[in-house]
C-alpha cells in the first residue's frame, strides 16, 4: 500500500551547503558539505511520480541559505513536471 502523505524530521539538513558548496558572500558554511534536505526533496519530486508537493521548513536560529540557493538556481525548464497535470511540481521553503 502506498502512503498519501509523509513527514520527515531530518538532522542535519545541510542547509548551508549551496549548489557549489560555500555560498558566495557567506562567511561560513558551518559543517555542511551536502544539502541533504534539498537533495531529498528534489529526489522525491523527480523519482516518485505521485509526489507533487514538498515542503521544507527549516527551524533554526539562522537562515538556510544553501537550500534557498539550490532551489532558486534550478531553471524553470528543468523543474520537475507533474505528468498528470502538465504543471510544475511545488516546493515550499521556509527558514524560520
Amino acid at each position: 500500500r502506498q502512503a498519501r502523505n509523509a513527514f520527515c524530521c531530518v538532522r542535519p539538513p545541510g542547509h548551508h551547503a549551496g549548489r557549489d558548496g560555500l555560498i558566495e558572500g557567506a562567511s561560513s558554511c558551518g559543517f555542511c558539505i551536502f544539502n541533504s534536505v534539498a537533495v531529498a526533496a528534489l529526489h522525491a519530486l523527480v523519482m516518485h511520480r505521485s509526489v507533487r508537493r514538498v515542503a521544507i521548513v527549516d527551524i533554526d536560529v539562522h537562515h538556510g541559505n544553501g537550500t534557498q540557493d539550490i532551489l532558486s538556481r534550478i531553471p524553470a525548464e528543468e523543474w520537475p513536471i507533474d505528468e498528470a497535470t502538465g504543471r510544475a511540481k511545488d516546493v515550499f521553503f521556509a527558514s524560520v
